[in-house]
Order: C-alpha cells, then sequence, then structure tokens
C-alpha cells in the first residue's frame, strides 16, 4: 500500500472523528459516520483502531502534546504559576465544543475516561521527568 496514501486515510480518519465527536459527542458518535466523512471503508476504521475509545484517543493524542512550560527556579510558587498559567494557554487553544464532547464522553464511557487518564499519566510523567532533568542539571552547575 502507498504510504502517503495510507497516511492522508489516517489524517482523514483522525479529523473526521474529532469533527464528529466535537458535533454528536462521543455517545453519538458511531464509526460508520467517521468512515463515511473520511470517505474510508468502515472496515479501515476498524483495521487501525480497536474500539471507538482507542480513535477518539488516537485523534485527540497529538494535541495533547504542547510545549511544557519552562521551570527557571525550583521555588514551588513560581514553578506553580508557571503551570497554571501554560494549562490555562493550552486549554484556552482548544476547541470549547470538544473539550465538552470530551468530558462528557468520559463521564459515560468507562473505557474513554480510562483511556485518556493512561494520556495524562503519560504526559505528567514526562513533564515531571523534564523538571527533574533540569533541576539536577541546575544543580550540577
Amino acid at each position: 500500500m502507498d504510504g502517503s496514501r495510507d497516511a492522508k486515510r489516517a489524517v482523514a480518519i483522525l479529523d473526521a472523528t474529532l469533527r464528529l465527536l466535537t458535533g454528536v459527542g462521543y455517545g453519538q458518535l458511531p464509526i460508520e459516520a467517521i468512515a463515511a466523512r473520511a470517505r474510508v471503508g468502515k472496515t479501515t476504521v476498524r483495521r487501525r483502531y480497536r474500539d471507538k475509545a482507542a480513535l477518539v484517543a488516537a485523534a485527540i493524542d497529538p494535541r495533547a502534546s504542547g510545549t511544557l512550560p519552562t521551570i527557571r527556579s525550583c521555588d514551588l510558587r513560581e514553578n506553580l504559576l508557571a503551570t497554571v498559567q501554560w494549562l490555562a494557554q493550552e486549554i484556552a487553544e482548544q476547541e470549547v465544543g470538544l473539550l465538552g464532547a470530551l468530558f462528557a464522553g468520559m463521564r459515560s464511557a468507562p473505557k474513554l475516561a480510562a483511556t485518556i487518564r493512561r494520556i495524562l499519566r503519560r504526559d505528567e510523567a514526562e513533564m515531571t521527568d523534564q523538571r527533574c532533568a533540569r533541576r539536577s542539571s541546575t544543580a550540577n552547575t
């Protein structure tokens, strides 16, 4: 299979997922509608993603990885303020409808909630690792 065509299909599927999730919500998000909007067969979608929660997670995961806040000191208050400001900016840049649909879906779909929590824990661990690395490199200088 042509790699560029395969990549275009993947982008189309994920884009269709985000648009429909925002429009109809997680509970009313059929794989068939995603496939139709992406102009692919529903078997193409089902082969790539084990279930709807995995598909939604794949669609939002790239959006979750922003530039982490810069930690300039070992002052806890300053670090917390930098993190809160970064988080507020990240939320402001997201579509409110998408966030609402995602949060509502997490309340009613335990599998989606667990998948999103895994993404958040991974990102939290990455932020913690980067902060610890910065702190230890600052302490060594």
